[in-house]
């Protein structure tokens, strides 16, 4: 009876050793795969960060070059420096307006403009306005309209035409522009300063961007046109192997009437 004890306490300690080792191997096979796991969701979340963020910089560099082509186009539309458009239109944007009603006022006041110089009847009361901003006929001849917006931000910002901002940019800059107003009061010096804290590129700079959109939609174009053509000819080969189908059974009757031995 002692030794039936004896052994099964032996057989219970051994069972029990055998139990702790499978434990402690199954303890690390979890903790390898957990590993695992934690390592394969480190480096699929560092490919995830990469991609995203390679996807912003494509992103970046197709905003970019939308944003100069789109400068540019105006500039050349309206006459103006593309890169002081783009610093007025960032100034705006802090006030509720942006490029297009910048770009369309500065088309506006480029025409009052010439109209004042030209000296034709009805300029005279444009010559009066632009002179109660500051800005004598001799003097219009030779400014550029983005520098007669900035002078007469100046002349806002002084409080010189106090209750005849409405009136002054409605006739200058057009009806539909008031909203400018709020930009205008603000002075050059504040203007440049909030444009050029936004981002300007220079003139140069929007210029290669601009050409560098063309040559994308050139490329677009030739792709465009060059896969056009890719799919006409796989029609024609799909056509072609449809008119062979149709045959085929009486090529192959003909070529087995050819091998069978004459009688």
């Amino acid at each position: 009876c002692g030794r039936k004890q004896k052994g099964g306490a032996i057989m219970d300690a051994t069972a029990t050793a055998k139990l702790a080792l499978d434990a402690s191997g199954l303890d690390r096979g979890l903790a390898s795969a957990q590993d695992s796991v934690s390592r394969f969701a480190k480096q699929a979340g560092q490919a995830l960060v990469g991609a995203f963020a390679f996807g912003k910089i494509i992103q970046g560099f197709t905003t970019a070059i939308e944003k100069g082509d789109e400068l540019q186009d105006i500039a050349e539309k309206f006459g103006v420096s593309a890169s002081k458009l783009q610093m007025l239109g960032n100034a705006a944007s802090v006030f509720g307006s942006g490029l297009d009603q910048v770009s369309a006022g500065l088309n506006k006041l480029s025409l009052a403009q010439q109209k004042a110089v030209s000296g034709e009847s009805g300029s005279e009361a444009l010559v009066a306005t632009f002179s109660e901003v500051g800005i004598s006929l001799e003097e219009l001849r030779g400014i550029t309209a983005e520098d007669i917006f900035l002078k007469i931000a100046d002349s806002f910002a002084s409080g010189a035409n106090d209750g005849r901002q409405f009136v002054i940019v409605n006739e200058l800059l057009g009806k539909a522009q008031t909203d400018l107003i709020k930009v205008l009061n603000q002075g050059s010096e504040a203007i440049i300063e909030q444009g050029n804290a936004i981002g300007v590129f220079s003139n140069e700079t929007i210029a290669q961007l601009s050409a560098a959109s063309d040559s994308i939609k050139k490329f677009q174009n030739i792709l465009t046109v060059g896969f056009g053509v890719a799919a006409g000819k796989i029609m024609e080969a799909v056509e072609a192997y449809g008119r062979f189908a149709a045959i085929k059974p009486i090529i192959k009757f003909f070529d087995e009437t050819k091998e069978q031995p004459k009688a």
